[in-house]
């Protein structure tokens, strides 16, 4: 792509390169001083990355929050992100430039093979390879992460196709707090799973950058509503996974956002849902977000 703006699932490298940091969401922040970013990897010597500690064991709103790094109130969204000053930036790396080291035959084969098996499945445009492949710190365990960019989202949604991933249903259990029946509702094997012997995750990220502040809201408080949800829309896909909806008429309700990625392919199959979360006026109409610090919120099908 040859771009300079950040895009969620890059990587960004602090100037003494101690800590590792991925990308989140594709607000354009950096002409303010900083870009959203998440603490994933802070170098200890010791670490099993190569000399490199995983910070984020666990993904989720609930274990990002205590990340010990900086947090900024963002006034136009009414929360708190955590942040990387652009100052402190060292190395961007960028998912096209992992699937790039793959094709050059700077990865090992045992990774290599699965990610060149699914390039000769779906093609190379508008894919990358993020994670440690991507900052070279993986080891014989380590996960591969595949990363779509826009339009070429649905076409590739649709042509994968893994083996499931059993360890995954157990581990969003335990690490959301939900219970087994509504991890499996939530597991899609289309987006991760197992491929000749190791584990892939599939991720879809938005080509178009957004502006901060071109949409103002402000926290309504809880609320628990019943809301339609049409199929397959794109931005389901991305993170945060927005959907259009029909929801409660005295709420007007337009939008469901969740910053939880596991309610992605859920959203994005559509259907009658179950939604708490936090009602958020905004300047384009009233949405409810799912994700909150101090709310985490859930979707449930309603049968």
């Amino acid at each position: 792509m040859g771009r300079s703006c950040f895009l969620d699932k890059d990587v960004v490298i602090d100037k003494e390169g101690k800590g590792i940091f991925q990308v989140i969401t594709n607000y354009d922040t950096a002409r303010m001083g900083f870009v959203f970013a998440m603490l994933k990897y802070e170098r200890n010597q010791s670490g099993l990355w190569r000399g490199y500690s995983r910070v984020l064991k666990n993904y989720g709103v609930h274990n990002l929050v205590k990340l010990p790094q900086k947090f900024e109130y963002q006034p136009c969204l009414d929360v708190s992100f955590p942040i990387v000053y652009s100052s402190e930036i060292g190395k961007h790396l960028k998912p096209e430039e992992g699937l790039d080291k793959v094709i050059k035959g700077r990865v090992k084969e045992e990774f290599s093979d699965v990610i060149l098996s699914i390039v000769d499945t779906v093609g190379s445009s508008g894919l990358g390879i993020g994670g440690s492949i991507l900052t070279g710190l993986y080891h014989g365990n380590s996960d591969i992460d595949v990363i779509v960019y826009g339009k070429r989202s649905l076409e590739v949604y649709f042509s994968m196709s893994l083996t499931p991933d059993k360890e995954w249903i157990i581990e969003t259990s335990r690490n959301y707090g939900i219970s087994l029946e509504q991890a499996r509702e939530l597991y899609d094997p289309r987006r991760r799973g197992i491929m000749m012997g190791k584990k892939v995750s599939v991720n879809f990220v938005d080509e178009r950058t957004q502006k901060l502040c071109d949409n103002v809201c402000v926290q309504k408080g809880k609320v628990s509503f019943e809301a339609s949800v049409e199929k397959e829309q794109i931005e389901a896909l991305f993170y945060p996974s927005i959907v259009k909806c029909d929801g409660s008429s005295d709420l007007k309700i337009s939008e469901i956002v969740s910053y939880e990625g596991i309610f992605s392919s859920l959203l994005f199959n559509g259907g009658r849902f179950h939604v708490e979360g936090v009602l958020m006026e905004c300047d384009d109409g009233n949405k409810v977000i799912i994700g909150d610090r101090n709310f985490r919120g859930n979707i449930r099908r309603v049968m």
